[in-house]
């Protein structure tokens, strides 16, 4: 269904630009009329159930789902390398990729991989453009299986309907409705990662998508020549592109960027507004609940942890643990209820007893609302540390090492010493200016124990940003450092 947006805007502004990438400029025209050639076929394929898509080119990769929305079929999609992580989970009865599939493990059954080559691809591109018949659908039946992994790094599925993939699309609009972001945008983050909606919105309006390159030093150096009005990214893209902005980049002040996932720190907030563009939209987010909450970092200076006002659609409560909602400027667990929450995980009721209760989404995090009715995410639950009765969030260990000259990222966690006992720890990225007596100064916080230190090439994080702190506490063995 969703491929209508895309029909409505060929009609009405068929030499408009929709796409821009490898391929150079495609006209809606064309994108209409490359719909149509993929439906036909991958129609030839006879699709059903559940399809999983992993192509490496986000222009076909969109093609691909489009297609197969424009013959009803339902589609999930992936990296490349996951297929043994995610084949098991999203199990699809029908896999298109560019190279064939893993050899089946022990007796677990296998979909049927089908490999899409460059040779299919042109052929079918070249084909005359032939509308096939639209089935009549369901619009709460299953449109898209979409993952999600939180902070822990296992990932969970969920089911989109055909409708609330589009009220989703919709709603991105109302977000960017002043910034005219959605009028050439590009995003970070992979179609396979959730960027799928966001394009969706911008060709609901009659934008362009820009399809530019995922290296942070890369894209520094497009930007000027690609000059996209929106940029949307994870706050780890956003801080690794600031990283690597080369000499003399000029800010531009026409890009608005859109930030959303984990917690975006003040300091790259504020070297962001300096150094890219004035104009930076922070968004709470997740896949189950979707936005949530929404402020221009303008209106969030000084304050590190807020991350916005609650948007119309959504009804954002703190409750302690037995679910009385708490009163304003108390800590609590946050939770999400609204029509952009899905009400359950696919095949894991385990995780969902765990999230979803009462027709609320309960997103693991924990915050309070301030007297300005701004909602500030103070940490995760599961990651308070507890030192002795001394109870902190692992941030606070985190920002008192950003802080520091020449720390690039940090992450910290909790583990035993020799004696059973927790004892605080952080991961730490260095970069050029780093001095370490500087950071050992920063690191003694009143109440907690000696920190110790890590020297690591990067942090783990997942795709929205967020540090797993499971994998650095795996690793801890084999991390050199000391207190």
């Amino acid at each position: 269904m969703f491929d209508r947006f895309i029909t409505f805007r060929a009609r009405q502004q068929p030499h408009a630009v929709a796409v821009s990438g490898m391929r150079g400029d495609i006209s809606y025209q064309r994108f209409e009329a490359d719909i149509d050639r993929f439906a036909a076929g991958l129609a030839a394929l006879e699709p059903s159930g559940l399809v999983a898509v992993q192509l490496a080119d986000p222009y076909l990769h969109c093609l691909a789902l489009l297609a197969f929305a424009r013959l009803g079929v339902p589609t999930a999609s992936y990296a490349a390398g996951h297929d043994r992580l995610m084949l098991p989970l999203l199990r699809p009865e029908l896999v298109i990729a560019d190279a064939p599939g893993p050899e089946p493990r022990d007796a677990a059954p296998m979909p049927r991989i089908v490999p899409i080559s460059t040779d299919w691809v042109e052929q079918t591109l070249r084909c005359p453009p032939v509308p096939l018949p639209r089935p009549t659908l369901d619009p709460d039946g299953l449109a898209r299986v979409v993952t999600s992994s939180g902070s822990t790094g296992v990932p969970k599925k969920l089911a989109m309907s055909w409708r609330r993939i589009e009220r989703t699309a919709l709603r991105i609009v109302f977000l960017n409705a002043a910034s005219h972001a959605l009028s050439r945008l590009m995003s970070a983050i992979g179609v396979e990662s959730g960027a799928f909606s966001v394009a969706l919105s911008a060709w609901a309006i009659g934008g362009a998508v820009l399809f530019g390159p995922q290296d942070p030093a890369q894209l520094a150096a497009a930007l000027p020549r690609l000059s996209p009005r929106g940029l949307v990214m994870a706050p780890i893209q956003l801080r690794m592109l600031l990283d690597v902005l080369p000499p003399g980049f000029l800010p531009m002040p026409e890009l608005w960027i859109g930030v959303s996932g984990s917690h975006t720190p003040r300091a790259v907030r504020q070297a962001a507004r300096a150094r890219l563009t004035p104009n930076l939209l922070v968004v709470y987010a997740s896949t189950e609940g979707g936005a949530t909450a929404e402020a221009h970092a303008a209106h969030l200076e000084g304050d590190d942890a807020a991350v916005g006002w609650v948007l119309p659609w959504a009804t954002v409560q703190i409750v302690d643990r037995d679910g009385r909602v708490l009163p304003t400027g108390e800590l609590g667990q946050i939770r999400v209820r609204g029509e952009e929450v899905v009400e359950a995980y696919l095949d894991d009721a385990d995780a969902t007893a765990r999230q979803f209760r009462d027709g609320w989404f309960y997103p693991g995090d924990l915050g309070r609302f301030g007297e300005d009715g701004m909602l500030r995410v103070e940490g995760r639950v599961d990651d308070v540390m507890n030192f002795g009765g001394e109870k902190l969030l692992p941030r606070t260990i985190e920002d008192a090492a950003l802080a520091c000259a020449g720390v690039l990222d940090a992450g910290a966690f909790v583990m035993p010493d020799a004696a059973g006992i927790s004892t605080p720890w952080i991961a730490v990225v260095r970069g050029e200016g780093f001095a370490e007596p500087a950071l050992a100064q920063a690191l003694r916080l009143p109440g907690l124990p000696p920190v110790y230190v890590a020297w690591v090439d990067r942090i783990p994080r997942n795709a929205l940003g967020k540090v797993q702190r499971d994998m650095l506490q795996q690793a801890a063995t084999k991390l050199k450092g000391g207190a």
